[in-house]
């Protein structure tokens, strides 16, 4: 294509979004986004301030946003036919997204029930005590980066390491701070690029995009902050900082 071809239908396009007439913003268009707006609004508030979540479990999210899905059409009085038909277009796009949750969730319950992260983790921190106190706290930072790719659930992350490493962390002489926050760095830092987080993974599915794309872009900024949360390790070690 030359380029008076490609200019030529740069300027057809143009003029075709010229043509687009957008309709007007209608009270029911305005009522339907306050909807979209306080639904997770009152769901926080019941989850935090009337304790929904205790009581009802993850049932409280279906509950909300079905209202207000339901809410939703009957403001734009939309037909039951149009209701179904809107439903199963949503939930074809998150068919990718719910296969992906759940080969990684199978993945992490199989390396944590079988018993496999104790031992390759007692393996890589059984030789802590002969370094120095804040290079020891990287390295539970790095290996608990690590085992993140594994055991992506931050509540799991904690069940499986803190067990193992607590003992490891009394020996070395390392404040039960300093241990929970290396598994914290190396638990939150580390979802940011796992393949085995069904939240990541789901998002960037959701989203039409690839893994690759998103680690492409991620990379930078995750060893920036890796670099920084070694720094703090370091530091907070070496004081023996027990939180206050």
């Amino acid at each position: 294509m030359t380029n008076d071809q490609w200019l030529k239908n740069l300027d057809n396009e143009t003029e075709n979004e010229d043509d687009v007439q957008v309709d007007s913003v209608s009270w029911q268009d305005v009522t339907v986004l306050m909807i979209m707006i306080i639904s997770p609004i009152v769901l926080a508030i019941g989850n935090t301030v009337l304790g929904w979540s205790e009581v009802y479990g993850n049932s409280t999210f279906i509950t909300v946003f079905f209202i207000a899905f339901l809410l939703s059409f009957l403001v734009k009085r939309k037909s039951v036919e149009e209701m179904i038909t809107s439903f199963t277009k949503g939930v074809q796009d998150m068919v990718i997204v719910a296969i992906v949750i759940i080969l990684a969730t199978t993945i992490s319950v199989i390396l944590a029930e079988g018993q496999i992260l104790n031992t390759i983790v007692f393996m890589m921190t059984d030789q802590l005590n002969d370094l120095p106190l804040g290079i020891s706290a990287i390295v539970i930072f790095f290996v608990n980066l690590i085992f993140n790719f594994l055991v992506p659930s931050g509540s799991g992350l904690m069940g499986v390491m803190v067990p193992i490493l607590e003992p490891v962390a009394d020996v070395l002489g390392l404040t039960q701070q300093v241990l929970i926050t290396a598994i914290g760095f190396g638990g939150g830092l580390g979802n940011l690029i796992t393949p085995t987080l069904g939240a990541t993974v789901g998002a960037i599915a959701l989203a039409r995009a690839n893994f690759g794309s998103w680690l492409k872009f991620m990379l930078p900024l995750f060893i920036l902050w890796m670099i920084a949360g070694s720094v703090i390790l370091y530091y907070l070690a070496n004081i023996n900082w027990a939180g206050y």
